[in-house]
C-alpha cells in the first residue's frame, strides 16, 4: 500500500534536486554560481575572477551545464555563461543565511547579525510551478 501523496513524480523531483546539490557542492562551482547571479559572464571574465586555469574552469562549467545549473551561448569567439536554474541561486542564499546565523550564534550583536530567513528551495528545472 502506497501512502497518499507519494508518487514517482515526487521521487523524480528529489533526484533532480539531489543532482543540482551535487553539482554545486564544490567551492569553485559555488563561486561560479555566485559570480553568475547578477548576470551572464564570459569564460574569460570567470577565469579572471576565479584565478583558475582554463581547463579546470571549463571542467567545472561543464559539470554545472550537464546538470542544468548553467547555460552557455556562443557569440563570435566568446562563450557566455548564465544561470539556467534559479534554484541554484537559492542554494547560495541558503548557505549565506546559514553562515550568518552561525556567526550570530558565535558573536551575538556583532557583525553578521542579520536575521537568517528560511528559504524555500525548489531545485528542480527552474520552470514555474
Amino acid at each position: 500500500m502506497t501512502p497518499e501523496g507519494c508518487t514517482l513524480t515526487d521521487l523524480a523531483r528529489l533526484e533532480e534536486a539531489a543532482a543540482v546539490l551535487k553539482a554545486v557542492a564544490h567551492p569553485v562551482r559555488l563561486r561560479i554560481v555566485e559570480l553568475l547571479e547578477p548576470g551572464e559572464m564570459t569564460v574569460t571574465e570567470l577565469l579572471t575572477c576565479l584565478g583558475t586555469q582554463q581547463a579546470y574552469t571549463s571542467q567545472q562549467l561543464n559539470i554545472l551545464k550537464s546538470k542544468g545549473v548553467v547555460a552557455a551561448r556562443r557569440q563570435g569567439n566568446q562563450i557566455y555563461y548564465s544561470i539556467a536554474n534559479p534554484g541554484a541561486i537559492k542554494v547560495i542564499h541558503c548557505i549565506r543565511g546559514q553562515t550568518s546565523y552561525e556567526e550570530e550564534q558565535r558573536n551575538p550583536g556583532g557583525r553578521g547579525s542579520e536575521e537568517a530567513k528560511p528559504v524555500s528551495l525548489d531545485l528542480g528545472t527552474g520552470s514555474p510551478h
